[in-house]
């Protein structure tokens, strides 16, 4: 490992808001269950020998899946490809009880699916990008609805209200807060 650069760490040790770390997972879990957990597109799961469970394993969101033949060349340029998309865009994003996932487009209280249309998923994700900052209408018209001028339509009230509802249903209801002098905000 230390002739490719590689350092190995203590799992327990490493916190999944440290940037540039791969976790390689030797599981004793069922895959399926590990599918779950925040943070699975920088775990690589080795001694998977069948091609087809490597395949369902990487399009379910794993950063690889690995037989037990595999080299030390072939880890090591993975964990990179790993590393450098994991820091691009989160997959998941954790705000207050809820899970936005990217790839699902949706959003999981208690493992549960939330049932958000894309503009709802949108404004949410947007929402938590700056978690606890107060957003104005005419921000989350640009940022959401890519407008630079106000429509001087409630857009932006009816999508707030749908997704209170479909959160509260989840279990989530006061996620969305809304600021005394207008605008909104995720609770952190």
């Amino acid at each position: 490992m230390r002739w490719a650069g590689w350092q190995l760490v203590d799992g327990g040790r490493v916190r999944s808001d440290q940037p540039g770390y791969v976790l390689l997972i030797e599981a004793c879990l069922p895959y399926k269950c590990l599918a779950d957990l925040v943070g699975c597109e920088r775990m690589i799961l080795p001694g998977v020998e069948n091609p087809d469970e490597r395949a369902r394993l990487v399009a379910t969101g794993f950063a690889g899946a690995l037989p037990n033949s595999v080299g030390l060349t072939e880890l090591s340029a993975l964990a990179e490809r790993a590393i450098a998309l994991a820091s691009r865009v989160p997959r998941r994003r954790r705000v207050g009880p809820a899970t936005l996932d990217l790839y699902h487009r949706d959003a999981q209280v208690a493992g549960r699916w939330v049932g958000l249309f894309p503009r709802e998923f949108e404004l949410l994700w947007c929402l938590a990008d700056n978690a606890g900052v107060r957003m104005s209408k005419r921000q989350l018209l640009k940022d959401v609805w890519r407008l630079d001028h106000d429509p001087e339509t409630n857009r932006v009230e009816v999508h707030i209200s749908r997704l209170r509802s479909k959160l509260a249903s989840a279990g989530a209801g006061e996620l969305i807060g809304t600021d005394p002098t207008g605008g909104y905000f995720v609770r952190k």
